[in-house]
């Protein structure tokens, strides 16, 4: 809180979902763990609370609840049992197959996800929204991983049958088949939609915001994007139908990499451009890849463009060699 105050920060955003549990005072899912550890944060500490009282109430700082929307754990077993029971255990039905008919990736971290097209994946997911909102102070909830994790996933068998009653057909779709990357885009936009309705009954001053991607090669054609057609996150059609409020766009790019620089700065008019209004855009610096000098330069062209803000990713790796992130005097100015 204090560093936030000393660099100029109005906005915390405090991850309180991370693998399907929660880092507050919780009834639907298990309690958070400590760091990488196997023991659970203690019982009579809230994080959520503390922060709500102490940065938003005593400073006024901006506080958004960030929820790890579809992917609810990490690792090649499943959760252990705890209480309440793990989303994963209690509705294996809920999890995301791929095209293998596996229900977690491979590679160091498998990670298992929850299925966007399903009618629990989305009422779980605005039942968590709304009992934030409704029990803590906070200015947002902010979504992550509200996607797909690649286009190689959504053929579960309930996940086909959906598609095809949908699409009136009986195929086994193409991961890059246009009909079933359409379907798709649809199903995590319904599931945005029922959080921002829901909290729009119990909540209406709470905002929805969201983590969205701007991944690969910049083009004005949505149809032609990573965000559209590999993770199926049509986030300028969330902020056009007013679903979210504002998209954090996660723009991390090197800039010690020629390539990556001048994609970090080509994009930027095509993200302006994708939005009605710029002041629905804010701009996420990957400040965990870059030196403190390169992060100021990334600062400086984001602030200039004339958008809502820049986050940066994050304060725990304020830069890759470890050394603190110097801002405050370009964010002072703002």
């Amino acid at each position: 809180i204090q560093w936030c105050l000393d660099q100029g920060i109005n906005t915390i955003l405090v991850e309180i979902r991370r693998t399907g549990d929660a880092y507050y005072d919780s009834a639907l899912e298990p309690r958070g763990l400590v760091g990488e550890s196997t023991t659970p944060i203690a019982a009579d500490f809230d994080p959520l609370q503390y922060l709500v009282e102490n940065a938003r109430d005593v400073h006024g700082l901006r506080l958004e609840a960030w929820v790890v929307a579809n992917r609810v754990w990490v690792g090649e077993n499943p959760p252990p049992p705890v209480q309440p029971e793990h989303v994963v255990n209690v509705h294996p039905d809920w999890l995301l197959i791929n095209r293998e008919g596996k229900n977690h990736s491979g590679g160091e971290k498998p990670s298992w996800y929850l299925d966007p097209s399903h009618p629990g994946v989305r009422a779980h997911l605005a039942r968590i929204c709304t009992d934030i909102a409704t029990r803590y102070r906070v200015d947002a909830i902010h979504l992550d991983y509200i996607r797909y994790p690649d286009k190689a996933w959504g053929y579960g068998p309930q996940s086909l049958a959906r598609f095809r009653r949908d699409n009136n057909t009986r195929d086994f779709p193409a991961v890059d088949d246009p009909q079933f990357t359409a379907w798709r885009v649809r199903q995590v936009t319904e599931q945005v939609r029922a959080v921002r309705h829901a909290l729009r009954v119990v909540a209406p001053d709470v905002q929805l915001t969201a983590a969205t991607i701007a991944w690969g090669r910049p083009s004005r054609e949505k149809q032609q994007t990573s965000y559209y057609g590999r993770v199926f996150q049509d986030w300028p059609g969330w902020a056009h139908d007013d679903l979210i409020d504002l998209a954090y766009v996660m723009h991390y790019r090197r800039e010690a990499d020629a390539a990556h620089a001048r994609s970090f700065r080509d994009w930027i008019p095509i993200l302006k451009a994708a939005l009605s209004d710029s002041q629905q855009l804010v701009i996420g610096l990957g400040s965990y890849l870059n030196t403190p000098t390169h992060n100021r330069q990334q600062l400086r062209d984001a602030l200039a463009a004339g958008v809502a803000g820049v986050a940066m990713f994050s304060y725990r790796t304020q830069s890759n060699s470890g050394a603190p992130a110097i801002i405050a005097d370009m964010l002072r100015e703002q």
